[in-house]
């Protein structure tokens, strides 16, 4: 299927950057609402992901240095 040039805008391409993972995912918006509604959740999503691991890192530094101290509520 043909896309006029004119909607190459709404697209975008997703790709797993996970060791060893091929995965690319396109996204073809609907219209300009949509693909901001997308983006603006997969960056959300992509913070959250961040903070998460840092969290989880720092935990982890924590307990390396003093892993008796270190209580998880």
């Amino acid at each position: 299927m043909e896309e006029p040039e004119d909607e190459e805008h709404l697209r975008f391409t997703l790709m797993d950057k996970s060791p060893g993972a091929d995965l690319a995912l396109v996204c073809h918006a609907l219209n300009e609402d949509q693909l901001e509604t997308w983006i603006r959740h997969i960056k959300s999503l992509l913070d959250m992901q961040g903070h998460f691991l840092r969290g989880i890192s720092l935990l982890h530094a924590l307990q390396t240095k003093s892993p008796q101290k270190i209580h998880c509520r």
